[in-house]
């Protein structure tokens, strides 16, 4: 199975006697929550990679401080 976001994932688990209705007169708001959430899921990665690079950096940082003193 694919990996699906929450958005997908709630459209495709809606009841079936929801699921027409819902997708017929709310498919602008689906297709915009799914770019938020894309944009949401790509900020949590750069944050992510941004904390890893400071955390990594400040590991350096400590090391050579260490064993230049």
């Amino acid at each position: 199975m694919a990996q699906q976001t929450a958005v997908e994932w709630l459209v495709a688990n809606l009841p079936e006697r929801f699921k027409n209705a819902i997708i017929n007169t709310c498919t602008k708001e689906i297709e915009e929550s799914k770019k938020i959430e894309q944009v949401q899921i790509m900020d949590a990665y750069i944050a992510g990679y941004k904390n890893a690079w400071a955390d990594a950096n400040a590991q350096v940082q400590q090391y050579v401080n260490t064993v230049i003193k």
